[in-house]
């Protein structure tokens, strides 16, 4: 229960951070971890699929992948690797607000001009 609420709330904190500094943010943990991004998302559709879900952790999981597909890197990383997985949380995330980050990422992705290119 306990740990389950500091996740909850260093997502929360992370939300804020990379709202304000996503370029940053994606910046400071590629330095720690270079497949942060990969563990990030595998996070978010682990707690989204798991028998102990905690709705609030998995919310601010989304929220920060929103605020971090808005960097180039991350939304590179996301359209080669983890699309597929954003489309089915569309049709399978646990709360409305897990689909609509999942559909606000994809959104994000369809900003970015030469992605793949």
């Amino acid at each position: 229960e306990e740990e389950g609420e500091y996740s909850t709330l260093t997502a929360q904190l992370f939300v804020n951070i990379s709202r304000q500094f996503p370029q940053q943010f994606v910046d400071k943990l590629n330095c720690y971890d270079d497949g942060f991004g990969s563990k990030l998302i595998d996070h978010l559709l682990t707690q989204n699929s798991s028998k102990n879900k905690n709705s609030d952790l998995s919310t601010y999981l989304g929220f920060l992948v929103v605020n971090l597909s808005t960097v180039k890197s991350f939304a590179v990383l996301i359209a080669t690797n983890k699309l597929d997985s954003f489309s089915s949380l569309l049709s399978f995330g646990e709360t409305s607000l897990v689909k609509s980050s999942a559909l606000q990422v994809i959104y994000n992705l369809s900003l970015q001009d030469g992605l793949l290119f």
